[in-house]
């Protein structure tokens, strides 16, 4: 009888797991759980169910999967010991599945190269999440900060063997991949293009060439940090040469179609301005200035919302489909894990850049002309305000007390504002308005205008 218990708890315990696997609020099954083990053994089932190499090598990376969502969940719950316990069972099964691709095999070279991609791109995805994941974690973490240095240093290290173990693998699939080619080759036909093809066929290609991208992109990033970091400072600003020679070597890469090299480069560049910036501020000796960086960009435009999340040197980017900044912060706030508040305290948003030369077209279109006040307005910092934007500065106007009445009290503003005016010029009201000339002045953010040779917009009230 004893020797069927095992069996019988399983039988019990089943419905039990595949509930808490198939919810998509929840990691399933975690670490500090007493049937975690029973979750584990079923995997272990479903890889010896698993019939060739190809189909092991996949539900091991699934099963990775799982193990990574197990991970985030125990560091958000601060329970280190089961978080370890994740990470060392992540790590052994990427270790099956890294054997299992050196055993893949199949009589048509080709064939077998194309099985090597779709388990490549698969795994580089898995690489995608265990980035974004581990940058999530070191905002949440950071924000909350309820780890003393030890636990710190600790969940740091659980957090990169993740990628470690990715990258065995990688490695693995890339030697498979050169012998594979040497098998086509012997066929009389060019692995690489073959390789090429394979790539576009299941759109590895895309996929490599937007992460090469993005490297790019995060490498000009740390560059421009590392300039505004001297000219704040006064240090000197390191030579480029070398910087801008990786960004050649990549450029090169990613026109040949080289994407994976061409990110290799990329990610060599970022990592050589990183260290040229950590040198600046050690020259620094005020050290509390630099603490571990963290913020939060979001740049709109076009209709979306392009988030870039950076925490010390991990980065992640994603894209919302949203432009109203309330509702941006509420999804940052959701994926994080963190408060509103919170993000709030990180989050910058940028201004879509098209819009200031869309404002410049309407000044220029707009200039001299004393009525368009609804539609033309300064926001006291510069900025052209256009349509919606002008009654927002007007509303603020208005508010503050500052504010101008409506266009039809335009006479007597003028009237009263003629004695502040000068000859010379005349200044709106604090609240956004313009400065006036000779020529006649600006009228208040609320849509009066100067009148005279240059006196001041006047109040609404009066």
């Amino acid at each position: 009888m004893k020797r069927y218990l095992p069996f019988l708890l399983i039988l019990i315990l089943l419905p039990i797991v595949l509930a808490q696997e198939n919810s998509q609020e929840s990691p399933g099954v975690t670490p500090d759980s007493f049937i975690w083990g029973v979750d584990r053994a079923l995997e272990q089932i479903s890889l010896l169910l698993a019939t060739n190499p190809e189909a092991k090598a996949v539900k091991g990376l699934e099963i990775a999967q799982e193990r990574l969502l197990e991970v985030k969940a125990m560091a958000e719950a601060k329970n280190l010991p089961a978080l370890e316990k994740a990470q060392k069972a992540h790590g052994e099964v990427l270790l099956k599945v890294k054997e299992n691709i050196h055993s893949l095999d199949d009589e048509d070279p080709e064939d077998l190269l194309e099985k090597e991609l779709e388990l490549e791109k698969e795994l580089l995805e898995h690489e995608e999440e265990i980035e974004e994941i581990e940058t999530k974690l070191k905002i949440k973490i950071k924000i909350e900060g309820q780890l003393n240095d030890e636990q710190q240093a600790q969940l740091n290290e659980f957090l990169a063997s993740l990628g470690e173990s990715a990258g065995e693998v990688k490695i693995e699939i890339k030697n498979k991949k050169d012998e594979t080619k040497i098998k086509v080759k012997q066929k009389g036909k060019d692995g690489e293009e073959v390789e090429r093809e394979v790539k576009e066929k299941i759109g590895l290609s895309n996929f490599e060439k937007e992460r090469a991208e993005k490297m790019r992109e995060r490498a000009e990033d740390k560059w421009d940090d590392l300039a505004e970091k001297a000219q704040k400072h006064a240090a000197e600003i390191p030579d480029k040469t070398e910087f801008e020679a990786l960004l050649l070597k990549g450029e090169e890469a990613l026109a040949a179609g080289r994407n994976e090299e061409a990110k290799d480069f990329y990610e060599d560049a970022k990592d050589y301005a990183e260290e040229l910036k950590e040198g600046i501020e050690r020259s620094v000796e005020d050290e509390e200035e630099f603490e571990e960086e963290l913020e939060i960009e979001v740049e709109i435009e076009e209709g979306e919302a392009k988030v870039k999340i950076e925490a010390d040197e991990s980065e992640t980017e994603f894209v919302l489909q949203e432009t109203d900044r309330e509702k941006i912060v509420q999804e940052i706030a959701l994926l994080l894990g963190i408060s509103e508040e919170e993000v709030l305290k990180l989050v910058v948003f940028e201004e879509e850049q098209e819009e200031e030369k869309d404002q410049e077209k309407v000044v220029d279109a707009e200039d001299g002309d004393e009525d368009n006040g609804d539609e033309l307005k300064e926001d006291g910092k510069g900025k052209t305000l256009v349509g919606e934007a002008a009654k927002d500065s007007k509303s603020s106007g208005s508010e503050d007390g500052n504010g101008g009445g409506d266009e039809d009290d335009d006479s007597d503003s003028d009237d009263d504002s003629s004695s502040s005016g000068s000859s010379e010029s005349g200044q709106g009201d604090s609240d956004g308005s313009s400065s006036g000339s000779s020529n006649g002045g600006s009228g208040s953010s609320g849509g009066s205008s100067g009148g005279g040779n240059g006196g001041d917009g006047g109040d609404g009230d009066d």
